[in-house]
Order: structure tokens, then C-alpha cells, then sequence
């Protein structure tokens, strides 16, 4: 072997063994086989497209902030109602020291200037364009389109984090994660124009009062009781069964009757 075979030789083992300690410091963060339902593909994003990325950093006490919450919300506690200030939330919420020296050491070694920033410190955003986040994050971003979403999305299938920052970032987006539209809610129709002026409350007196119930009885125009309204009422009765006019089951004549064999549910004993 001659000893330009051997330069370019050990030239490609160099690359090869460079581009596999490389490929080994980057660690899957999020990735999905492929686009849920609906959405398509219109091919890679414009190179020089810029996108604001937001990420999570890690909180330094997650855990003791649910217990905490648990605590000052159940009857009982010693911390029952003792509600948390913004601050003592901040403790909670904040990144640790040791998370905020990684991330601050990965945006300096890659020339990234961080933007605006959570009031925890929990998110950070940065601003870069396409082709940069795509070497960042050995990311394929991609257009994607779905017949009940307007404007376009900017997303890809996985999203890679160097392994320094493994255990410091907890959520990239935009990444793999893709927003749905709810067909019911976009079917709900919505108001064109000022809303109609509601009508004023019918406060007027009605001249034309309701007249009162009539009785039962149309034959008796007050509508009381009284002994021939009750006769009137047993000749409808036996007109109605002629069995009782021939003398078959007719009832028996009544004789004065005791204040005891009154029922007070009996309707003569109103009259008596």
C-alpha cells in the first residue's frame, strides 16, 4: 500500500470514528414513527426559515412541589390552607444551578444567545433558523399540512439531545408534537356583526287578568255543594245504570245517620 493509500485510509477511519463518537453523544429525546392521522408531508422546511424553539428545563424540586400542594390542600394537614407565594413557588419550579450551567455552556459552545425567558426560569426560547436546528438537534424538519388546520406546521418525527444535556431539558418545541383541530368545534358557527340588543323586561300590568277556574259542576254556577246539586248528581248516576231503576242492587233507603258512621272524607258530611 502506498503512502497516499495509507493518508486517505486513516483520513476515513479518522471521519468514521469522529462521526460515531458524535453520533453516540446524541440520545433520542422525542420521536414518533410517523404523523398522526391527517396530517402530510410537503416536503423539508425552508433552510432559512426561522424557528422559535422553546425549552423546558428541568425543575430542580417537581416532586416537592405535589407534595407540598397535596399538604396545604387537605383538611387536617398542619399545612392546611397555608396557600404558597410566588417565590416559595419559584424554589419549587426553578431550574438547578447545575442544569443551568449545562444548558449555558451548550448555547455558548454553539453560539446561541437565549431569549426571553419564563419568570420561573423554567423555559427558555431561542430563535434559529431551519438548517441550524436541524444540525442542533439532528432534526429533519419538515411541512406539514391537515385539511382542518389554515396555516402550515413546522414539525419533525424525532429530535436528538447531546448527552450533556441529558437530564436538563425535558421538552423541545416545536418538535414531535402535532395540534388537531376538533371537527365539532369547527363546525360551530359564529356570529356575523354586533350582537342583536336584548329586549326590555314586559313590565306592564296584563288588562285581561286570567278568569278564575270554573266548577266542575257546569250546572251550579257557584260552584258549591249544596243537597240538590247532590240529587241532581244520583239522577245522572241512575240514568246511567237502569239496573238501579228497576230495583236491582237500588240502593237502600238512608236513615238518620250517628255522628260516628260519618266519614269526614264524606262529602254529606259537609251538609249535615
Amino acid at each position: 500500500m502506498s503512502c497516499r493509500a495509507l493518508l486517505a485510509f486513516l483520513s476515513i477511519l479518522s471521519v468514521a470514528s469522529g462521526l460515531s463518537v458524535a453520533s453516540k453523544r446524541m440520545v433520542v429525546q422525542h420521536s414518533r414513527p410517523s404523523a398522526p392521522a391527517g396530517f402530510v408531508s410537503q416536503g423539508a422546511a425552508p433552510a432559512t426559515e426561522i424557528l422559535n424553539i422553546r425549552l423546558a428545563l428541568a425543575s430542580n424540586n417537581l416532586a416537592g412541589l405535589q407534595q407540598k400542594l397535596l399538604s396545604v390542600s387537605t383538611p387536617g394537614s398542619s399545612e392546611f390552607r397555608q396557600w404558597l407565594s410566588k417565590d416559595e413557588v419559584t424554589s419549587y419550579v426553578q431550574p438547578s444551578a447545575e442544569t443551568v450551567a449545562a444548558f449555558n455552556t451548550w448555547t455558548s459552545a454553539n453560539g446561541i444567545t437565549p431569549g426571553a425567558t419564563s419568570p420561573h426560569g423554567d423555559w427558555v426560547s431561542i430563535s434559529v433558523p431551519v438548517s441550524r436546528a436541524n444540525t442542533l438537534f439532528a432534526a429533519k424538519f419538515e411541512v406539514f399540512t391537515h385539511p382542518d388546520i389554515k396555516s402550515n406546521l413546522v414539525r419533525t418525527l424525532s429530535v436528538l439531545l447531546p448527552s450533556e444535556l441529558v437530564g436538563h431539558v425535558d421538552v423541545i418545541h416545536p418538535s414531535t408534537d402535532f395540534v388537531r383541530t376538533s371537527p365539532r368545534l369547527a363546525s360551530i358557527p359564529t356570529r356575523k356583526g354586533p350582537a342583536p340588543p336584548a329586549k326590555p323586561c314586559d313590565t306592564s300590568v296584563d288588562s285581561h287578568p286570567t278568569p278564575p277556574a270554573k266548577s266542575c259542576d257546569t250546572s251550579v254556577g257557584s260552584g258549591r255543594i249544596t243537597p240538590t246539586t247532590l240529587c241532581k248528581l244520583e239522577r245522572r248516576h241512575e240514568r246511567g245504570h237502569p239496573g238501579k231503576q228497576a230495583g236491582l242492587g237500588a240502593p237502600q233507603p238512608r236513615g238518620p245517620r250517628s255522628s260516628s258512621q260519618v266519614s269526614p272524607m264524606d262529602p254529606l258530611a259537609k251538609i249535615m
